[in-house]
């Protein structure tokens, strides 16, 4: 984990929450509820700041499920989903899981608390991506 992956990954979840409130505002519907991250963001961007690189990354990647689906929602009411796109998409997210799996191999640890935790929590998130991805 560097702070690199933490700012880049706080940056996609600003600019897919910006780009979804702004789609919503096309469609113009008179709705209450929350738009975006539902917060998320701002945890990121707190996080980020503080320097704890490890919570950001959760916070945006946690967020980033908001953003994106209420993203794909507001496209879909625009007519811009594009269904074979959104199946590539899926068939490419399940090979790029399948190529990490397979690298991950005998899992090799230096400090075995702290690697295997880390293996369980990837491993975690992959089933995850596999199973949205579906």
């Amino acid at each position: 984990m560097t702070a690199d992956h933490a700012r880049e990954a706080v940056a996609l979840l600003a600019e897919t929450e910006a780009e979804a409130i702004a789609r919503w505002e096309e469609i113009d519907r008179d709705e209450s509820r929350p738009r975006g991250s539902g917060g998320w963001l701002e945890s990121a961007d707190a996080s980020l700041a503080d320097g704890d690189y490890r919570e950001a990354l959760f916070d945006a990647t946690y967020g980033i499920r908001f953003a994106g689906e209420d993203l794909g929602r507001a496209r879909a009411e625009l007519g811009e989903a594009d269904l074979a796109d959104l199946a590539d998409r899926a068939v490419a997210l399940l090979d790029r899981i399948d190529a990490v799996v397979g690298a991950i191999g005998s899992y090799p640890v230096r400090e075995p608390e702290r690697d295997l935790a880390w293996y369980s929590h990837i491993e975690l998130e992959l089933q995850r991506g596999r199973t949205l991805a579906d």
